[in-house]
């Protein structure tokens, strides 16, 4: 049986970020206990935001609210053979 408070702790979504951080800050969310950052809500500030995987639409937002996204693994590609 999985417990629910273990899946909270592996998505993360935009709108459950930290507000009152400091503008341009860092934040590696591998070590907090997250894998994957999901895009419901809208960043307030300017964040350098490293983790596993990110939902396109999250970086988007990151992005363009003058962040950056650091993205640890690739997304597989599936090949036709």
């Amino acid at each position: 049986m999985v417990r629910e408070d273990s899946i909270e702790k592996i998505q993360l979504k935009l709108n459950q970020l930290i507000f009152d951080l400091p503008e341009n800050q860092k934040l590696d969310l591998g070590s907090l206990g997250y894998k994957k950052l999901l895009g419901k809500g809208s960043p307030k500030l300017k964040y350098e935001i490293t983790v596993d995987t990110c939902s396109e639409k999250a970086k988007q937002k990151i992005e363009a609210n003058g962040g950056k996204v650091t993205v640890l693994s690739t997304p597989s590609e599936s090949s036709e053979e």
